[in-house]
């Protein structure tokens, strides 16, 4: 019997490890994702292939593979390198005309970009006249390709002593206590600063700070004299309406307030009507305080008798006594009724 045999042969493949400097590279074969390194492919005999490899901050690294006469059993290897891509660096400051130094090397514009490798130190000094030099490390990231760093650098600041008469003194600015005087604080030039001494008894003094860039690190001394704090106080009178005088001069009626220096005043209420009456105060400085000052009624007497005795006496109507009687009053005018039986009633008006 007759039979016919048809035989196909597979082609041969070869192994290749694909590795890469980069750990994690993501390797493409022929442009298909394959994954990250290192990378096992088998390769077909008398194939040729693209091979390529990405990271994130390199350059892409490609490279063509062609079947080779190399031992089959033991395979091939192939080793991309990856070289970094290089990012663009803009470094800024404050102020802007500060001197920039990279590495050494003086930057002509502080604001141009520097292309530099990321991932590496960069040391960077920067300074300015009335400026604290700043010296800082940089390391540019591997993103953006694009990237700035800005230098702030802080003013230089000047001694001052800030001192009063009398001492003790609280120092307050920019709303915050900063202690006591005498005070030695530190002040940036270019700045104008409100200080504002402050005393119990005495009056709130300010005191500005300016310096310029040409006065850095000459010490200053900056003294002021508190002046006492006048002192307050309101007068009040019973009763009300009474007149007041300070020091033999009119100055108003009950509920005035009087503001002066520390010491003494001489104050008199007068009232029509009412004895009038007189008081020394004292004033504290800085102090606030009331006084009430009370009169008593300047009054008169009218002693009624009766004839014959035994009468009923009425003052202003109302029942007091019989026979004799005595008011003792403010000023002004009485209504005198006297009555008994068996006689004509009399009434009279009587100035008290």
């Amino acid at each position: 019997q007759e039979q016919h045999l048809h035989v196909t042969l597979p082609k041969r493949t070869q192994r290749v490890q694909i590795q890469s400097n980069v750990e994690n590279a993501t390797i493409y074969i022929d442009g298909e994702e394959k994954g990250p390194t290192p990378q096992n492919q088998d390769f077909a005999w008398g194939s040729t292939h693209e091979i390529q490899a990405k990271a994130e901050g390199y350059h892409d690294a490609r490279t063509t593979w062609q079947w080779g006469t190399k031992d089959l059993e033991r395979g091939d290897r192939i080793q991309l390198q990856l070289e970094k891509r290089p990012v663009t660096l803009m470094i800024q400051s404050e102020p802007q005309e500060a001197s920039i130094h990279v590495n050494g090397e003086e930057q002509r514009n502080a604001s141009g970009p520097l292309e530099v490798e990321w991932g590496t130190e960069l040391h960077v000094t920067a300074s300015a006249p009335g400026y604290e030099t700043l010296e800082q490390t940089l390391t540019p990231e591997k993103s953006p390709e694009k990237q700035t760093q800005t230098l702030r650098l802080q003013k230089r600041t000047t001694a001052i002593h800030i001192d009063s008469e009398p001492t003790g003194a609280d120092v307050w600015t920019e709303g915050k206590r900063i202690g006591s005087t005498p005070l030695d604080t530190q002040v940036e030039w270019g700045k104008d600063i409100e200080i504002q001494l402050k005393k119990s008894g005495y009056t709130d003094q300010k005191i500005r700070i300016h310096i310029l860039q040409n006065q850095v690190g000459t010490a200053q001394t900056h003294e002021a004299t508190l002046q006492k704090a006048p002192g307050k106080v309101t007068i009040t009178t019973s009763p009300s309406g009474a007149s007041i005088y300070i020091n033999g001069t009119y100055k108003g009626t009950s509920g005035y307030t009087y503001e002066g220096q520390e010491g003494s005043i001489q104050v008199e209420v007068r009232k029509s009507g009412y004895h009038s009456k007189g008081k020394t105060i004292q004033i504290e400085a800085g102090e606030t305080k009331t006084e009430r000052i009370s009169l008593e009624q300047v009054t008169g007497k009218v002693t009624i008798t009766t004839s014959p005795s035994g009468a009923s006496i009425y003052i202003n109507g109302s029942y007091k006594t019989t026979s004799s009687y005595t008011y003792e009053g403010p000023e002004g005018t009485i209504q005198v009724e006297v009555k008994k039986e068996g006689y004509e009633s009399k009434s009279q008006t009587v100035e008290v």
